[in-house]
This record gives C-alpha cells, sequence and structure tokens, in this order.
C-alpha cells in the first residue's frame, strides 16, 4: 500500500476511535459543559464571551462557574464550535465536532513531522500511536478536563512546530517564521501562555542552525506574526472588559504558583503519570532518543523535537497546579521518540544473528507497540459502556419545548450548564437567594425550581416558583 493509503486509514481510525466516545447526548461536567455554554452563547455573539448572559445580581469577578462576561479561556476553541452549533443545531455530537476533525488532523501532522524530521516509516507510526493514545481520545470527545480547548492547542502547537522543521533552509526559513508564529497566534487564542512553546523549538533549531543574530531577526518576525493573529483580541478584551481581562489574566498566573482548585501533585507528576498514558515502558525509548539527541551526530531537527518533548514538562512540573492536560502538548514529541526507537530497535533485531536476542528483541517490540494504546481499553476509558442518552439530557433537551416559555430560571439543577446548552434558559445548581427571587419577580421572570426525582425540596409560598418534577 502506497504511503498516502496507509496515512489514510491511519487518519480514518483516529475518527472512528475518536468518534464512538463522542457518540452520546450527555455532557461531561468538567470542562465540557461550561465550555459548551460559551459556546452556544458566542454563536450568537462572537465577540462577548458569557457563561451567564444576564445574571441576576452581578456574579463575582473571578468565578468562572458562575459570571457573565467569561475570559477564563481565549475565543478560539468557542468561535470554532459556535459555528458547528450554527450549522448542525444544539447538539453533544455538534459541539464535539471540531474536536474530532482538529485531533484527527493532528494525527496527520505528527505523520508530516516525522516523516521531515526522521523518516516515512517513523512519521507512520507515531502517527498511529497518536491516533490510539486514550489521552488524546477523551480530550477530543469531552471526558477529560480541558477538553476541547487543549484539543485545539496540541494541533496549533504541531502546526506551528512543522512550519519550523520544514523550514530549516535559507531559502524557505523566513517563510516558515511568518507560519510558525500564525500557528502560535492561534494557539495564544486558544489557551494563552503554552503555545509559547513553538518560540521555544524554533529559537533552539534556529540559534543551531544559523547562529544567534539569524536566529533573533527570525524569532522577531515569528513573535510579529504571532501578534497579529492574537493581539487584536487581547486588545479588544482590555479595552471592552478591563476588570474581567484583569481577573481572568490574575487566575491563569495563579497556577504558577499556586494550587489551583485542589489539582495539586508533587513535582515528579507529570513524570510519574507518563507509563499511564503512554506505556509502561516509555521511559526506555525516551531515555534513548534524549540520549541520541543530545550527541554531538544529532541532526537539528533531533534537537528541536527533544525541545518539544522537554520543555512542557520541565515547565509545567515546576508550576504548583498540576493537571494531566497541561502535558498534552508534548505528546506528539513522545510518540517521535517511541516510533524512531521502535524502528532503531526493529531494525537491530533484524540485523543481528541470534536466535534469543530476536525473539527477546521481537517481545520487546510488540509491548512497545501495544503498551501505549492499554489507557484506550481499560473500564474506565474512553469505551467504557455507559448510557449515552441519560434522563438528564432527555429532560433538558425536551424542558423548552415543555415549558414553552421565551425565558426562565431554574435552580437546584444537578446538570445546569447541560440545560442551559440544550436550553435558553439560565440554571443554577443551587437555591435561590432572597435577592435572586426578588429580582427576578422585578424584572418578571418565571421562577422554577428542579426537584430530583426520589427527593423533596421546600419551596417557601412567597418564592411564587414552580417545581419540575424529575423523572
Amino acid at each position: 500500500m502506497s504511503t498516502p493509503g496507509r496515512l489514510a486509514w491511519i487518519a480514518v481510525a483516529a475518527f472512528i476511535i475518536r468518534l464512538d466516545p463522542a457518540a452520546q447526548s450527555s455532557l461531561h461536567l468538567w470542562d465540557e459543559s461550561v465550555h459548551a455554554v460559551i459556546a452556544r452563547h458566542m454563536a450568537a455573539d462572537p465577540l462577548t464571551p458569557a457563561l451567564y448572559t444576564h445574571p441576576i445580581l452581578p456574579p463575582p469577578i473571578d468565578s468562572w462557574t458562575e459570571s457573565g462576561v467569561w475570559l477564563h479561556k481565549p475565543p478560539l476553541t468557542f468561535w470554532l464550535i459556535g459555528v458547528s452549533l450554527a450549522t448542525f443545531g444544539m447538539h453533544a455530537i455538534a459541539l464535539r465536532l471540531p474536536s474530532l476533525l482538529v485531533s484527527t488532523l493532528a494525527v496527520v501532522v505528527t505523520f508530516l513531522v516525522g516523516r521531515r524530521v526522521f523518516d516515512v516509516r517513523i512519521g507512520l507510526l507515531a502517527a498511529a500511536f497518536q491516533a490510539v493514545n486514550g489521552l488524546l481520545v477523551s480530550l477530543s470527545s469531552g471526558r477529560r478536563v480541558a477538553d476541547h480547548v487543549d484539543t485545539l492547542l496540541l494541533t496549533c502547537v504541531e502546526l506551528g512546530v512543522l512550519a519550523v522543521v520544514t523550514g530549516l533552509d535559507n531559502r524557505r526559513v523566513a517563510r516558515s517564521a511568518w507560519l510558525a508564529g500564525a500557528a502560535m497566534g492561534l494557539g495564544v487564542l486558544t489557551k494563552s501562555f503554552p503555545a509559547l512553546i513553538v518560540a521555544a523549538v524554533a529559537a533552539a533549531a534556529w540559534q543551531e542552525a544559523f547562529g544567534f543574530r539569524r536566529a533573533a531577526g527570525l524569532l522577531g518576525r515569528l513573535l510579529a506574526a504571532a501578534a497579529l493573529v492574537c493581539g487584536p483580541w487581547m486588545v479588544y478584551v482590555r479595552i471592552r472588559f478591563p476588570e474581567e481581562a484583569t481577573a481572568a489574566a490574575r487566575y491563569t498566573w495563579r497556577h504558577v504558583t499556586t494550587v489551583v482548585e485542589g489539582h495539586e501533585g508533587s513535582v515528579w507528576a507529570y513524570v510519574d503519570a507518563m507509563p499511564r498514558f503512554f506505556g509502561e515502558l516509555v521511559y526506555l525509548p525516551l531515555a534513548w532518543f534524549l540520549f541520541v539527541a543530545s550527541r554531538p551526530g544529532a541532526s537539528v531537527m533531533q534537537r528541536a523535537v527533544a525541545v518539544w518533548l522537554v520543555v512542557p514538562y520541565l515547565v509545567f512540573s515546576l508550576m504548583a497546579t498540576k493537571l494531566s492536560a497541561f502535558i498534552a502538548i508534548a505528546a506528539p514529541a513522545i510518540f517521535l521518540a517511541e516510533a524512531w526507537a521502535w524502528m532503531a530497535l526493529r531494525d537491530r533485531v533484524r540485523a543481528s544473528g541470534s536466535r534469543v536476542t530476536s525473539l527477546a528483541g521481537a517481545a520487546l517490540l510488540v509491548l512497545l507497540a501495544a503498551l501505549p494504546a492499554r489507557l484506550l481499553l481499560e473500564p474506565t476509558g474512553s469505551f467504557e459502556r455507559r448510557d449515552r442518552h441519560p434522563v438528564a439530557s432527555r429532560e433538558a433537551m425536551e424542558l423548552e419545548r415543555t415549558l414553552g416559555l421565551d425565558d426562565a430560571v431554574v435552580f437546584n439543577v444537578p446538570h445546569a450548564f447541560e440545560m442551559m446548552f440544550y436550553t435558553r434558559y439560565a440554571a443554577y445548581g443551587r437555591l435561590p437567594l432572597p435577592a435572586e427571587i426578588e429580582k427576578l419577580h422585578e424584572r418578571g421572570i418565571p421562577i422554577f425550581i428542579y426537584q430530583p426525582a426520589g427527593q423533596t425540596v421546600d419551596v417557601p409560598v412567597e418564592w411564587r416558583a414552580t417545581v419540575i418534577r424529575g423523572r
């Protein structure tokens, strides 16, 4: 089979693998359901990211779960999802479709980087590793914190690295600097500073290939291109939402020095988690690759991949807040290192004249190829057996038709954000405050209290609220 044919089969397999866990109407609580509401609102108003479009009372400015204007993440992911929702309707598959496509594209980009840095064989194997990686499948299907945002970020980073490694010659390097900068700018529009890994990879590669002075000039072009892409939005939000923008930036930087929302771990947390995400033997190919990449005979592009792998782990390991999705941007570099080591080991096994060595090497090759996919097949992994259309989701999808109202507020909803995604109504997971009741009565907005099945909720008469009984 030709190389394009093999790549096409890998890409199709990657899409199908991601489609199955995405095929459900229910939304995942963190962070997908929140992101879904933001995208729904930005589909109607692309320049006003909002969780609650009309907060009952002024919300805490630094609360990302009850805020009005929502700047917790930049807008690019929500613009893409908003286009999908506007095109295909308010459904979970439409919500996840951009991530499924983008994550599949990233598999192809990994092949292109691998082919350029190493050869076609390594590019195809690295793409195959990425196609079946449980962490990335969970992100693209919304099952893991940071979900669609980190899926798009990873692809932007990959495109930036691809531009760098394909332009490492005097004829194309200037253009590659602009392209890498544009990709990094899109990454910043997706999740701010983690996208700067593109600049780190570019700086390391260009400095070694062209010297400090030329590298500085190229880096200037990269940064200029990135600024042209993401700068207008950053200026816009600072002017239109100055307080919210300041609070969002402060919250983002808190992750560096403070454990946010209980997401803590030791400085070795990400390294310790490598076997689960990338296979129990991952340390062997990584150590081998990094050793070879550090030697004098290594190519500039091999060193660039090493920088891509090491820098995110180093930076995020030193941060106080730990989330597994943070290091997803380094995953393609790990797949490339694993694929390089696998091919190098296979070549040595084939050249060996010893039967024992050949058998041992073959067994090791099988384990190195199979173990990285283990997370995908765990009982609680991406393919876990589950109710794809639970009662709560069906209630949310039917509520607007049942009530027949243009506006309402529903309190005490266990899956409040999911209800907000499927309806035009504001929903809260708690009972209302007295001041909220008074304000809603002043506005003439109907109040509903959700009563979960098998439970009783005490609703004071003065609230003038209607009880919705769950099934």
